[in-house]
């Protein structure tokens, strides 16, 4: 019980910690400023930030979502990214036996967090991003027990199946279906998942797609809208299942 209670707090003070990195990382990938170069700082004024300012969901809220130093408006973006990634967080915890297995899925899943806010906000999948994936859903195959060759292959078929359907699409409807970067993730996401899991991951996908098809067409008014978010949500749904079968 109290085992449970202090790994709960564990997860989500990472989960915390995690999103406040995946935020940093998709302003910094957009921007194309490297991760490691230099601290934090403000995206208004460019003042690098205290300590004091960078606990995560605490410090926007203390600092009543402004800048500490312009007081400038700061996006709720950063304390909604950090709230999701926690809560994904618990999630794969609660749904592992491997403590290890969960901990490198966090870290996949804090990518992927990363990821959907490029998307969203720029219609944009990093390959950068979306390629270190590979290291740490390794790391978490292996201790949750998966054959890596069987991973390997189904990232290949993922990939290339992608690919064909892209220059298959657009051969018929002179359009593409899918961005560079939707073709490098689903080679990613195939290598992540299970075979068994793979049908889940395309219904979801395309279910959820032709939602966010229509949500960005009555909110925004166009056409073209980023499917990153629907794969990357179908993703962690096959984690967490993963995890609980």
């Amino acid at each position: 019980m109290i085992t449970n209670i202090i790994m709960n707090i564990l997860f989500i003070i990472l989960g915390l910690v995690g999103g406040s990195f995946a935020s940093a990382l998709s302003y910094r990938a957009l921007n194309d400023i490297s991760i490691s170069k230099g601290r934090s700082f403000c995206p208004k004024c460019k003042e690098t930030l205290d300590w004091k300012d960078l606990i995560p969901v605490f410090s926007w809220l203390k600092n009543k979502g402004k800048c500490s130093h312009c007081k400038n408006e700061i996006s709720p973006r950063y304390p909604i990214i950090e709230l999701a990634t926690a809560f994904i967080f618990v999630t794969i915890y609660h749904a592992y036996d491997s403590f290890f297995a969960a901990l490198f899925f966090c870290i996949v899943a804090t990518l992927l967090v990363a990821l959907t806010a490029c998307d969203l906000e720029k219609k944009l999948l990093p390959i950068q991003i979306t390629y270190l994936i590979l290291p740490f859903a390794f790391i978490a195959k292996l201790f949750s027990g998966d054959g890596i060759f069987s991973a390997i292959l189904l990232g290949l078929i993922c990939h290339y199946g992608a690919k064909g359907m892209k220059i298959l699409h657009k051969k018929l409807r002179s359009k593409d279906a899918l961005g560079e970067g939707d073709i490098h993730f689903l080679g990613v996401a195939g290598f992540t998942i299970t075979i068994e899991l793979l049908p889940v991951f395309l219904v979801a996908s395309g279910s959820l797609g032709i939602l966010t098809g229509l949500l960005w067409k009555r909110i925004y008014n166009e056409e073209e809208f980023p499917f990153g978010p629907a794969m990357i949500v179908s993703l962690l749904l096959c984690i967490i299942l993963h995890g609980s079968i």
